[in-house]
């Protein structure tokens, strides 16, 4: 008994043995083979009947109610001696209905041949059998079991130890692992990236094939060492890769990804985009594992550097197209400075009125001169995004009759009915920009006065629609011109294009002015659209939205401020000029001698003593010995230009007399920009080339009238 007793014993502590080696290693094929060999050696060391054995611990259920896996006891190849409650529950049995019972009595027949063949063929052969066996178990459902049968004798008689293991969730999650990396390198293959697996505490590190292939190395060229791979970064770019890794460590970013050079087994280097997140840690947050993928960017970051290069000659290009038109500008302005200066002379002291006429007619011609040059201008502001639009006081009422005062002589001269009606509804004053929506409508009514013989141009403004802060406001321009046909108004706003391009086209112009107030018209963010029929006119429908209320209070106080100070000076300089006995000095710095002449005579014809300097050194040396009223400024001079000349003025250091002299700059530059430049070296206001008399003498007294 004793005996017995210490082989249950040694039984117990067998199984405990094999379920913690299964349990918490799941070796379970390790598992198996233990338990059936020391079970075997204890059968040896122990040749007592087995059947006794396992009769006298019935009532010991510890294996029974502990052991996950099945374990049972064949006698023969039909006939059980024993099975544990692991067994006994799969098929949904008490144990008792194992013990010492025939199979036939126990499964139905199809399980008995199953069962019966693999046991039959354990005792023929005496072999170790492993095999993997689908079973149905007692929710019907099937089941594959790993089976271990080991055969023994004890004296005369044999019996088969047979243990399973339901390995069914088992094969399922290696398959779902085996079939997620078939996906794994199918998307890497796919993207042409590679994989790394990072063992962030020995340092080693996985490299797949596509990491070898991409870099050009054998597989045995690169020992998988973390220190290894850093020597091979671009020394430009290890510290900073560094950074990003010791971040993402630290968990400061959710991932990693670091774009750097990396050396090739050829010698050259390639950019390899790296990305890789942390993705096992250890109970205090220190990283164990980080897995990540890398990509060859080498193509992505010389199209990079192509697009740059490519960009900064186009920028180049830009700026220079942009300064070629500012010097165009200088160079075109000037001489029309000078001629439209000395027509409007001749026109104010010609006696005769033949010669008055003359000279009228050669000033208009100039005029129109420069209103090309200035759609050229204004043209290459705006396809260079760098003409701005303001948001002042409007009144429509205003705008229009502006327009039609401008072009009304035009009108008179081809007898045709030029009409404006204006909806009594709109507000008296709006918000907007007067100048650009004036550019607009003169743009568009010149154009159907241009192509219309006679009858009829309307403008006729209304409202479309409107909102508490926004109302818009259509602009409907009327003819009965020469229509224009169908195939046309595709084109109708495109650059430089007009529908008789022949150099025996009946009407002049440079195509511009149609494409400049389209695209003024969408920078305000409204939109042109044009009815025609061919010889019975044409209908222009501009719509533009307003502002009823300003948005930034400040800045039209500010303005509004402006605006009145200017109205002041222009009601105030009669009464200067007429009750100042002193005549205001003006210094006036300019090299151009036509220039000179015709700024200097209208000055003095208007009461103004004038003094001379032809460069900006000159100008300087003056004002250290004279104070002046006001100093008009050319831009480009001899020796010092007129910015550098202000800079020296306004510098308190300097010895000029006045630092605070009104300095109105004399510029022949209109591109976008050039004004600010001038303001920000010191200058007060800026007057365009060519002059034109009444708004230089408007701008000269609005100073003079604030400086008395």
């Amino acid at each position: 008994m004793k005996h017995n007793y210490y082989t249950v014993i040694s039984l117990l502590s067998i199984y405990i043995l094999v379920f913690f080696v299964w349990k918490f290693f799941a070796f379970y094929e390790l598992a198996i083979a233990i338990l059936l060999f020391l079970i075997t050696i204890l059968i040896i060391l122990r040749p007592q009947s087995i059947k006794k054995i396992f009769k006298r611990s019935q009532g010991d259920t510890f294996i029974t109610n502990n052991l996950d896996f099945q374990v049972w006891i064949m006698k023969n190849p039909v006939t059980y001696l024993w099975a544990n409650t692991a067994h006994s529950n799969f098929f949904g049995k008490t144990e008792s209905s194992f013990q010492n019972k025939r199979m036939d009595k126990i499964f139905d027949k199809d399980t008995c041949s199953d069962w019966y063949q693999e046991h039959q063929k354990a005792f023929e052969t005496k072999k170790m059998e492993n095999q993997q066996v689908w079973m149905t178990d007692s929710n019907n459902q099937k089941r594959l079991l790993m089976v271990h049968r080991f055969l023994f004798s004890l004296g005369k008689e044999n019996y088969l130890l047979c243990s399973a293991i339901d390995i069914t969730d088992r094969l399922a999650i290696e398959e779902n692992l085996k079939f997620s990396e078939e996906r794994l390198s199918l998307a890497l293959d796919a993207v042409d990236d590679g994989l790394w697996d990072w063992d962030i505490q020995t340092g080693w590190i996985y490299l797949s094939p596509k990491w070898y292939e991409i870099l050009k190395y054998q597989i045995d060229e690169v020992i998988g060492q973390m220190d290894d791979l850093i020597k091979l970064h671009h020394p430009e770019d290890t510290k900073m890769v560094q950074f990003l890794l010791d971040k993402h460590l630290n968990r400061h970013t959710v991932f990693y990804s670091a774009e750097y050079r990396f050396k090739t087994g050829e010698g050259k280097w390639k950019w390899i985009l790296d990305r890789g997140r942390v993705v096992q840690r250890a109970d205090d947050g220190k990283p164990l594992r980080m897995i990540g993928t890398f990509s060859d960017i080498t193509q992505k970051k010389d199209y990079e550097k192509n697009l740059y290069k490519a960009k900064e000659a186009a920028e180049s290009a830009s700026q220079a197209k942009s300064q070629f038109l500012a010097n165009m500008s200088h160079e075109i302005r000037t001489p029309m400075n000078g001629i439209i200066g000395m027509l409007s002379l001749l026109v104010k002291n010609s006696q005769d009125d033949e010669q008055k006429e003359f000279a009228q007619t050669a000033k208009q011609s100039a005029l129109s001169l420069l209103n090309i040059i200035n759609d050229i201008l204004d043209f290459s502001k705006i396809e260079a995004g760098k003409l701005k639009l303001e948001t002042v006081s409007l009144s429509i009422n205003s705008v229009v009759d502006d327009v039609f005062n401008i072009l009304k002589l035009q009108a008179e001269q081809k007898a045709l009915a030029f009409k404006s009606d204006v909806d009594k509804s709109i507000p008296d004053f709006l918000f907007g920009d007067p100048g650009r929506l004036r550019q607009i409508l003169l743009n568009l009514l010149g154009n159907a006065i241009k192509f219309t013989k006679k009858g009829t141009v309307s403008l006729n403004v209304s409202v479309i629609d409107e909102t508490e802060s926004i109302i818009w406001i259509s602009f409907e321009i009327s003819d009965t011109g020469i229509g224009i046909p169908k195939e046309h108004i595709s084109k109708l706003f495109e650059t430089f294009t007009q529908m008789d391009s022949s150099t025996t086209r009946k009407f002049g112009g440079t195509g511009l002015g149609l494409s400049i107030a389209n695209k003024l018209t969408g920078m305000m963010n409204g939109k042109i659209t044009v009815k025609s029929k061919p010889g019975k006119g044409t209908t222009f429908n501009c719509i533009i939205p307003l502002e009823k209320k300003i948005k930034d209070v400040s800045i039209y106080l500010e303005k509004k401020s402006s605006k009145k100070k200017e109205l002041e000076s222009e009601s105030g300089i009669i009464d200067i000029n007429k009750s100042s006995q002193k005549k205001n000095q003006i210094l006036l710095v300019e090299d151009n001698p036509v220039n000179l002449t015709f700024q200097k005579r209208l000055l003095e014809d208007l009461g103004f003593h004038v003094d001379i300097a032809k460069t900006g050194m000159e100008a300087i040396n003056i004002l250290e010995n004279y104070s002046y009223d006001i100093i008009l400024m050319d831009i480009q001079l001899p020796e010092m230009d007129g910015i550098e000349a202000t800079k020296i003025i306004r510098d308190p250091n300097s010895t000029v007399k006045n630092h605070n002299v009104p300095i109105i700059a004399l510029t022949a530059y209109a591109i976008k920009g050039d004004q600010e430049k001038f303001l920000q070296s010191g200058m007060d206001d800026y007057v365009d080339k060519p002059i034109i008399p009444e708004k230089f003498v408007k701008t000269i007294k609005k100073y003079l009238s604030i400086g008395s």
